[in-house]
């Protein structure tokens, strides 16, 4: 069987039930939703990361790298709302073909501070590596409350019900839904 015939979810779910190490209470949310959530003294800690690949999710040729940028980030933000939470701090991994334009590379960082400060997060730091295509990985880690019974502030995707509101970001060709 091919990955394409097993589908996205099949192929998670799939992956999921591979990982054999049982994880801590403190876990809330795991494989399978927008973003992973845990437990803390303080509150909930919600991390998500994206890849974005040259030739499959865009083409240099075609897409601003200053756009791509912001993308980039801009795809984790909507995963850490879509569970209710407030986006903190992102890695950033940076892979380049060797010949790489510097310029590029200085345009994509630019549009990934924009969007940082536009969502009043900071960029802690990340990787440089060497790669036959262009790919930039994001992980960001944010943050949701307890409410006042100590209950985590969450939204989760097997939570959703018919008739629930769902609010969609990002065109047609790049949606991102949360419900």
């Amino acid at each position: 069987m091919d990955v394409s015939d097993l589908g996205e979810f099949a192929l998670i779910e799939r992956l999921a039930a591979a990982v054999s190490h049982p994880p801590p209470e403190s876990l809330l949310v795991g494989i399978g939703d927008d973003a992973a959530a845990w437990r803390t003294g303080e509150g909930v800690v919600l991390a998500t990361t994206d890849t974005l690949v040259e030739g499959v999710h865009f083409l240099p040729e075609s897409v601003p790298w200053r756009d791509l940028g912001w993308k980039a980030l801009a795809v984790n933000v909507s995963d850490i709302a879509a569970m209710g939470g407030a986006p903190q701090f992102a890695l950033v991994t940076l892979a380049v073909p060797p010949p790489f334009p510097v310029e590029a590379a200085d345009e994509l960082y630019a549009g990934l501070d924009e969007c940082a400060r536009a969502y009043d997060l900071t960029i802690a730091g990340g990787d440089v590596v060497r790669s036959d295509k262009a790919a930039v990985t994001v992980a960001l880690l944010g943050h949701a409350g307890f409410d006042e019974y100590g209950e985590p502030l969450l939204l989760r995707r097997d939570a959703a019900r018919p008739g629930d509101a769902i609010a969609v970001t990002g065109s047609r060709t790049s949606a991102t839904c949360a419900v």
